[in-house]
């Protein structure tokens, strides 16, 4: 029974993520801007924010025009020198950032993406407003938007076969996610129950549903902070070193070094 489920379950992910070309196209005629001026496959691409960006990078990172931020050290080791000497032109995303207008005017990039979520925010209008560029807005809110986001700019960007390996691997890696749900789920066994601990001091988190910390649920275990309300799409929630010691986690999964280096020295 359990081998038709997950056949099933495959079988429709393949139909639900796959796009004709035709519903490609008019997808892009529907959530883009500017897009007739585009006359052949672009060689400079700017993404506006870093979910974007990192689509972009697993796709095609030579088309990569401008980033949004400086990388970390511990990042750099990892990406191609070509990504590593491009230019922070900043980007939308939260806190009121904003990307260098000058700085992407002389970066002359031949398309622009943007999260459609964005479409229609003042800010966003006002500095792309006056920018004569093609435009094509992508969600990136969820595992099926990226799937979706690839396809399209795998198309677009002329790289279909290399959208094609990247979706068949984040396929095959929900469809892993299912089977180990489904055997705790059958075996009864209990999750693990993670706290995500952020910021220098580790009391920032994310909230269970959060987009920034989909991968704990699908690897089978159990984010501890519930939100009563709905959180911050930027994350970074700010909880009390009593909340945790209350939640008592099975696991800590920590994101900055420097909180890591020292949280063993720390008497709490």
């Amino acid at each position: 029974m359990l081998k038709k489920i997950l056949i099933s379950l495959l079988v429709c992910l393949n139909f639900a993520f796959a796009m004709s070309s035709s519903e490609i196209d008019q997808f892009i005629s529907q959530n883009s801007r500017d897009f007739e001026i585009l006359t052949k496959e672009p060689t400079r691409v700017y993404a506006s924010n870093p979910t974007l960006l990192y689509l972009l990078y697993a796709l095609a990172p030579e088309k990569i025009s401008g980033v949004n931020f400086e990388w970390n050290d511990y990042e750099r080791p990892y990406l191609k020198d070509y990504v590593l000497t491009q230019p922070v032109v900043g980007g939308f995303f939260g806190q009121g950032k904003i990307p260098n207008v000058e700085m992407l005017l002389r970066l002359d990039p031949e398309l622009i993406l943007v999260n459609a979520s964005s479409k229609n925010v003042k800010k966003m209008t006002e500095i792309f407003g006056s920018i004569k560029k093609p435009m094509l807005y992508l969600s990136g809110t969820s595992l099926e938007d990226y799937l979706k986001s690839w396809q399209i700019l795998g198309k677009v960007l002329n790289r279909e076969q290399r959208a094609k390996e990247l979706i068949d691997y984040a396929q095959n890696s929900i469809n892993l996610s299912g089977k180990i749900n489904e055997y705790l789920k059958t075996n009864n066994i209990k999750k693990l129950r993670i706290y995500y601990a952020q910021g220098s001091d580790g009391l920032s988190t994310e909230c269970e549903g959060s987009q920034h910390a989909i991968l704990i649920p699908l690897s089978g275990a159990e984010v501890v902070h519930k939100c009563e309300k709905e959180s911050s799409a930027y994350g970074h929630v700010k909880v009390s070193f009593e909340q945790v010691l209350k939640y008592q986690p099975d696991m800590i999964l920590v994101y900055e070094r420097d909180f890591y280096d020292k949280i063993y020295s720390d008497p709490k």
